[in-house]
């Protein structure tokens, strides 16, 4: 032979290459590399190169140790619910209250702030009533159960404020004269129209009188010079009482005089005979 050929070599394309080593496309490759669709890899490859053994494959991407979710990584500690890492289906999130503490006792200033407001406005107003007809049926009532103190509240806090300072009264004097009316109309019922214990007063209202033109400008001024109460309406309710009793009953005309304050009516005086 012309050409001398080395012990333990041989020759391919005219390159010299290790016994140990295969020819692919006339280069040399380590036999510890295998070939897969024309790439060589030892361990994996993927795209041209080479990928860790400890890696896995997952949608053309690569992962070890981790799940993939959208080629980005997730915590192999994490579960997927609803396609997305997160809770487990069926786990509640525990709510930290102490982080919306300071929310909740504002909100809850703000209401109890809201309500003593209201009850004192309410306070500086007295009770009152709705309308005309509400404070007459409220009178017959509290002379039905002989209750001086529900006609009392029926009084404004300035009208009885200026009671109190005209005659020298406290809240038992005005209580007191309550008491003496409802007992003087009673005492008429049983004595003179003989119906013994009154069980029960039916109200009838025949009219509700408010002042119109010149009489209620005559009426505000005479109220807000004289008691220094600042009224919108004056009013007179013409009923009648029929007054059921436990041995007889009869019927009785009664008047009752109210004024209305910031939208309030209340009463001023109430006759019966």
């Amino acid at each position: 032979m012309d050409n001398n050929m080395n012990d333990g070599s041989q020759m391919a394309s005219n390159q010299q290459m290790d016994p140990n080593q295969q020819m692919y496309g006339e280069q040399q490759i380590d036999p510890n590399q295998q070939m897969y669709n024309g790439q060589m890899y030892g361990g994996q490859m993927y795209g041209g190169q080479q990928t860790d053994p400890n890696q896995q494959m997952y949608n053309g991407q690569m992962y070890g140790g981790q799940q993939m979710y959208n080629g980005q990584q997730t915590d192999p500690n994490q579960q997927m619910y609803n396609g997305q890492p997160g809770a487990p289906a069926g786990e509640k999130k525990s709510i930290n209250l102490g982080e919306h503490k300071t929310v909740i006792l504002g909100v809850v200033v703000a209401v109890v702030a809201l309500v003593l407001i209201v009850s004192l406005f309410r306070g500086l107003l007295g009770h009152g009533k709705q309308s005309p007809k509400a404070v007459a049926k409220a009178v017959a009532k509290a002379v039905e159960n002989e209750k001086p103190k529900q006609i009392y509240k029926l009084y404004d806090k300035k009208y009885l404020d200026y009671m109190m300072d005209e005659y020298d009264y406290d809240k038992d004097d005005v209580l007191d004269e309550i008491e003496d009316e409802i007992d003087s109309f009673v005492e008429d019922a049983e004595d003179w129209y003989d119906v013994g214990k009154i069980k029960r007063i039916k109200v009838d209202i025949e009219d509700v009188d408010k002042e119109k033109g010149k009489s209620l400008d005559e009426a505000k001024e005479s109220m807000k010079d004289e008691m220094d109460i600042r009224v919108s309406q004056v009013a007179t309710v013409e009923m009648e009482w029929e007054v059921i009793g436990k041995d007889d009953d009869y019927t009785a005309d009664a008047e009752v005089y109210v004024y209305k304050r910031m939208g309030k009516w209340y009463l001023v005086a109430w006759y019966a005979y």
